[in-house]
């Protein structure tokens, strides 16, 4: 007796990714266990229930499309599955378009207008007004919805030369000779006028407003002077006496009053506004409107500018300004399923009140609606008959949306014959992991009838090809002075960041977790006591150092590390004036004046001899005789230090004047902004004869004399002030002798 069991297939690929599905195998009983009677036990199933779980992938909402007003957004919607078909069975599509109101409205302004003329300036043709533009926001919320405060609507102006400000000669009626007796003289009054008020801009000759007469009328008459004008402004009356002499044979009558006008400046007359009313231009619901008034003068002079005549108002508008405006409905966005509808929305007066209506609504449409399908699954059988699946679905809302009578076959009958044979392995896969454990797989299949269980389809790898090291930000400097520790953290770490073991990252390439550090300008100064005079008067000296290490480590200037020698036989000698000689090498540079330079140089000494700032006087030698270095201008400088004692002088010629003077000149230079000291700015010291050789281009009349050791004093014949050597400025007081000279070379960077 030989018992025989059933024969099964692989599962095949699941007939959905996402929602209900399923799977499918052949199973078969061998020919030789039919003829045995069957093969045990029941048969296994051929088909299974199969899916995953569904969800619908949105993206960002794009832009509004609309920068200022109603408008639209949009976003990308599609299943985790890779059709729609297969979320859309058990979940509703998210709307993929919205409506929105864009917040970025700009003012909308137009041209101005030309000016309106108004008044006239005095004695000028120039004309002075007003001119208006239109301003408006264009925002469905009105006012509220541009941003930055409202433009002007209105301003004043002017035209140089404006027809309505060049004046014209108006004459009036000759005043008559009826008051002569015999020849005399008639007036008449003659104004230059332009379209407001009276001015003095005409061009032609004025007319003439005098002539003579003769009249007999006046014969017998006596007339009294005309009385003042009975007003300030404007027309008035004067009045006057007139009466027969006596024994006078008097005939006719003459007036005893006359019009006149005022001396002094009118006021302006104005009229009450009129009501707010609409431009005609202007859209039927611009609450926008315009005042009037009359503005006139009765004098035709009145004082200042016209008042205006318009002004700007807010009118009432008709309620059915502030009703929001919706045009039709579009089409819908698709043919076929659910998509959008879009519409205009606007407010006629740019006030509306109450909630915006929207401009978009979701819709469903049919009218584009056809069966859609998936590919074919494979074979059910790796080895004979089986059968086929696929996905049929209608993309409409319902599946009532597409033709019924044309709907495709969901299966159909297949043949395979690729799974007749022994256990098949595919190639393995890359790790799952980019850095750290992971699994790799292959494809493993049974065509046919296969003995055992069959090669691994699964194994563990390890990858490191991901891994790199991660360091964080160092931490602050430990310490209180000078030199001190920071560390960071240092790990190993996969692309998402998570640590891994050390193991996995190159331990040749791990970068350093802990390193020096200088902590700056936390350091203060240290100064040991002054060393009594050396021999000769030789300056006191002391150790200056920074704790820290570096200069920059402490705070502040350096102090000074010698001075002159305080002995009572070196600061009782007799004091003379004594004087260096600086070479500069300085950057070309037209910014930095070289007398600024000097002014430096002479507070610094002062402040390295020990002397008062008067004592030192500097000059610019100007010379054809210059030292030229790479990229920088050549600078010779004459330095006197008056009334300088034995002690100073040592000090100059000592060692350690040259690096003294050179951090004090730098600190100096710092702290009047102006270019400060290259490193080894005093590298070359120059003393003795080469220092006379030096000089004596620039002020002949020097002599030598060796009195202390290391130096050359130069004595020098002194001319008075206003002889001073040809090409040399001081800058603090007159040159003296004798002279120490003493070259040197400084290079500023600028």
């Amino acid at each position: 007796y030989v018992q025989c069991f059933w024969q099964v297939g692989p599962w095949s690929n699941c007939s959905s990714a996402c929602g209900p599905g399923s799977k499918h195998r052949k199973v078969t009983c061998p020919a030789a266990a039919m003829e045995a009677g069957g093969c045990a036990g029941d048969k296994p199933e051929e088909m299974q229930v199969c899916g995953g779980s569904c969800s619908w992938l949105v993206s960002e909402w794009s832009d509004c499309s609309s920068q200022c007003g109603a408008g639209t957004r949009d976003r990308q919607v599609y299943c985790s599955a890779g059709s729609d078909a297969q979320c859309m069975m058990t979940l509703d599509r998210p709307a993929d378009q919205e409506s929105c109101i864009g917040q970025t409205c700009s003012w909308k302004i137009s041209d101005w207008e030309n000016c309106t003329i108004s008044s006239c300036r005095n004695d000028s043709a120039t004309g002075y007004g007003f001119r208006h533009r239109s301003v408006s926001c264009p925002s469905v919320l009105g006012a509220l919805g541009c941003s930055g405060p409202l433009p002007i609507e209105r301003e004043l102006c002017q035209i140089e030369v404006s027809p309505e400000c060049e004046g014209t000669w108006i004459v009036g009626q000759w005043s008559g000779c009826e008051e002569a007796c015999g020849w005399s003289q008639e007036e008449r009054q003659v104004s230059c006028r332009t379209s407001f008020d009276k001015t003095d801009t005409c061009q032609d000759p004025a007319p003439v407003g005098v002539q003579s007469c003769y009249s007999d009328l006046g014969c017998g008459w006596s007339f009294g002077n005309w009385s003042s004008c009975n007003t300030a402004c404007g027309l008035g009356w004067q009045t006057r006496k007139v009466h027969c002499n006596d024994d006078a044979e008097c005939s006719g009558s003459h007036k005893t009053n006359r019009s006149c006008t005022g001396s002094g400046p009118c006021k302006w007359t104005v009229s009450e506004w009129s009501e707010c009313q609409a431009d005609q231009q202007s859209s039927p619901c611009n609450s926008s409107g315009q005042q009037r008034r009359n503005v006139s003068c009765s004098s035709g002079s009145c004082e200042g500018m016209p008042p205006e005549t318009a002004r700007l108002c807010q009118m009432q508008l008709p309620e059915d300004c502030h009703r929001w405006v919706a045009s039709s409905w579009s089409l819908c966005s698709v043919a076929c399923g659910r998509g959008a509808q879009t519409r205009s929305v606007s407010c006629p007066s740019n006030q509306c009140i109450g909630e915006v209506p929207s401009a978009t609504q979701a819709c469903e449409e049919s009218a584009g609606c056809h069966w859609r399908t998936s590919d074919w699954s494979s074979c059910s059988s790796l080895c004979g008959l089986g059968s086929q699946f696929r996905e049929v679905w209608c993309p409409g809302v319902t599946e009532e949306s597409c033709d019924a009578n044309r709907k495709p076959n969901k299966s159909q009958d297949c043949d395979a014959s690729d799974g007749c044979g022994g256990w098949e392995a595919g190639e393995w896969s890359s790790c799952s992991a980019q850095c750290g454990e992971g699994v790799k797989t292959r494809l493993v299949r049974c065509p046919g009838v296969c003995p055992g269980a069959g090669p691994e389809a699964v194994e563990p790898c390890v990858e490191t090809s991901g891994c790199a090291w991660a360091v964080s930000a160092w931490t602050e400097c430990s310490g209180e002075c000078g030199t001190g520790s920071r560390s960071r953290d240092v790990r190993c770490a996969g692309p998402d960041q998570e640590e891994r073991a050390d193991t996995y990252c190159s331990a040749g390439d791990k970068p350093e977790f802990l390193t020096g550090c200088v902590v700056a300008a936390s350091c203060e100064w240290y100064a040991s006591a002054w060393q009594p005079c050396g021999h000769g008067c030789l300056p006191h000296i002391r150790n200056v150092t920074c704790p820290g290490g570096p200069p920059e480590s402490c705070a502040g200037g350096k102090p000074a590390a010698a001075k002159p020698c305080t002995e009572p036989a070196c600061t009782t000698s007799e004091p003379r004036s004594s004087s260096m000689y600086m070479v500069m090498a300085l950057q070309a540079t037209a910014e930095t004046p070289p007398e600024q330079l000097a002014e430096a140089v002479a507070a610094a000494l002062a402040a390295s001899l020990a002397v008062d700032e008067s004592a030192v006087a500097v000059w610019v030698i100007e010379s054809d005789a210059e030292r030229r270095l790479i990229h920088h201008q050549t600078l010779r400088l004459g330095v006197e230090v008056r009334e300088a004692g034995q002690a100073t002088e040592a000090l100059m010629a000592s060692p350690v004047f040259q690096p003294m003077l050179a951090n004090t000149i730098s600190q100096e230079l710092v702290a009047r902004s102006l270019p400060p000291l290259d490193e080894d700015a005093l590298a070359e010291l120059v003393i003795g004869e080469q220092a006379a050789s030096e000089l004596a281009p620039a002020s002949s009349g020097f002599t030598t004399s060796s009195t202390t050791p290391g130096a050359v004093l130069l004595h020098y014949d002194q001319p008075a002030v206003e002889e001073a050597p040809l090409g040399a400025s001081t800058i603090g007081g007159a040159l003296m002798a004798p002279l120490f000279v003493l070259a040197v070379l400084l290079t500023v960077a600028l």
